[in-house]
């Protein structure tokens, strides 16, 4: 069947604030999507970095199932067109602010 995906990032703009704290965030949100009915295997990737390279960010996409549908969210729109040409067997969308999607 089509496996829905959903990726959050979480940052702090206060460095501050470390990643033990990040993940607590991360393990509250994870509890509450549990409750959802139908919610399958949730995973939290811990201490990984948002600013991976694209090589990075292709094998870690290649590792997720072949999703039908990937979401581009952050990103100079340049790089993230780039991006998404090299992505196959996938669709690709760039959400604008407004938009909303039925996952």
């Amino acid at each position: 069947d089509d496996v829905r995906i959903i990726s959050a990032t979480l940052w702090a703009e206060d460095e501050s604030q470390g990643a033990a704290e990040l993940l607590k965030v991360a393990h509250a949100i994870e509890a509450e999507i549990k409750r959802v009915p139908g919610t399958r295997d949730i995973y939290t990737i811990g201490g990984f970095s948002a600013h991976a390279d694209q090589a990075e960010l292709l094998a870690w996409h290649g590792n997720t199932g072949n999703p039908s549908k990937t979401y581009l969210i952050h990103g100079e729109e340049n790089s993230m067109q780039s991006f998404s040409r090299l992505l196959t067997q996938t669709d690709v969308f760039m959400p604008e602010l407004g938009d909303s999607f039925n996952l």
